[in-house]
């Protein structure tokens, strides 16, 4: 068979719509066979992440060792140690997970580590809701209000101010967080569903690289 013929995107997408559709199916009839098929296609895709996992690994590698080998200004050392830790975690976790270097490494370096991002992130969130609350019309000067009054509520110190900033604040939640969250969640999962449709119809194709115009 040619090539070229086997990277046609019709075949993708004809692959793509009966596991799709099979899935579908599977989820709102009880169908042996169908279930079975839904199974092995379950199996598959646990097969295919773990293989993408390792194929991001290589490619992963293969960059670090471009800068290794290139002595890549500023970035080189960095890689260097990325493969070393990798590899000295990697046989620890071999001899033994429960104990040594690998229990010691996740619990007093990938912890901490994680923890201190986590609380970095906090920061730039902080700085661009300073951004977003600005008061430059009547919709922004709601915003800020009602930030701030969420904010004080879910503080101590809201309450010394003034008692009725707790109550505020769970009406605010609870009639005007969640029914916008409501709308939201509405919103993606009828364009989830769309998407999903488009797919099945052989009408989307931009997960297969393929644009509007035959660019790929």
């Amino acid at each position: 068979m040619d090539m070229s013929v086997a990277r046609r995107p019709e075949i993708f997408i004809f692959i793509t719509g009966v596991v799709m559709g099979l899935t579908l199916f599977g989820y709102f009839f009880d169908i042996s066979e169908v279930q079975n098929a839904v199974q092995t296609f379950q199996t598959w895709a646990t097969g295919i992440g773990w293989f993408a996992l390792a194929l991001g690994f290589l490619t992963a590698a293969r960059v670090h060792l471009n800068h290794i080998r290139r002595r890549t200004p500023g970035r080189w050392y960095f890689s260097a140690w990325l493969f070393i830790l990798t590899f000295i975690v990697t046989v620890a976790g071999l001899i033994s997970q429960s104990t040594g270097f690998y229990k010691w490494s996740f619990t007093w370096v990938y912890t901490p580590l994680g923890a201190t991002l986590y609380a970095t992130t906090g920061f730039y969130i902080f700085s661009a809701a300073y951004r977003a609350f600005r008061a430059r019309n009547l919709e922004s000067s709601i915003l800020l209000i009602a930030g701030i009054l969420v904010m004080l509520g879910n503080c101590t110190v809201g309450e010394v101010i003034w008692n009725q900033i707790p109550a505020i604040n769970e009406w605010l939640q609870l009639n005007g967080e969640t029914p916008a969250m409501r709308a939201l969640l509405f919103t993606a999962a009828f364009g989830l569903i769309l998407f999903g449709i488009r797919v099945l119809m052989g009408a989307e194709k931009r997960f297969l690289g393929v644009v509007e115009g035959g660019g790929g």
